[in-house]
C-alpha cells in the first residue's frame, strides 16, 4: 500500500503548528484529526473549501504533499 503525506497546519490560540502527517488508502478526515490530537475538530484543504465531513476519504480526495487546515471544535456558552 502506499501512503500519501500531507502537512496540516493547525491554528489556535497558542499560534501555529504544522504537523507532518502520513496517510494509508482509506484515512478519512476523523483519522488524520485523532493522528494530530484534534478529535471532533475539523480539517479542510483550505481557501473557500467546505471543511470534510469526518467519514470523508481524505486519501482518494487529497494529493501527496497536499497542505490541510485543521481547527480545533468550538466551545460555546461554557
Amino acid at each position: 500500500m502506499q501512503t500519501k503525506k500531507m502537512g496540516v497546519v493547525i491554528s489556535g490560540a497558542e499560534g501555529t503548528e504544522i504537523k507532518d502527517v502520513q496517510v494509508m488508502p482509506g484515512a478519512t478526515a476523523r483519522d488524520v484529526l485523532s493522528r494530530i490530537g484534534l478529535d471532533g475538530g475539523q480539517l479542510s484543504s483550505g481557501g473557500n473549501s467546505a471543511p470534510f465531513a469526518s467519514g470523508d476519504n481524505v486519501y482518494e480526495k487529497v494529493q501527496d504533499g497536499a497542505k490541510l487546515f485543521a481547527s480545533k471544535r468550538a466551545e460555546v456558552g461554557k
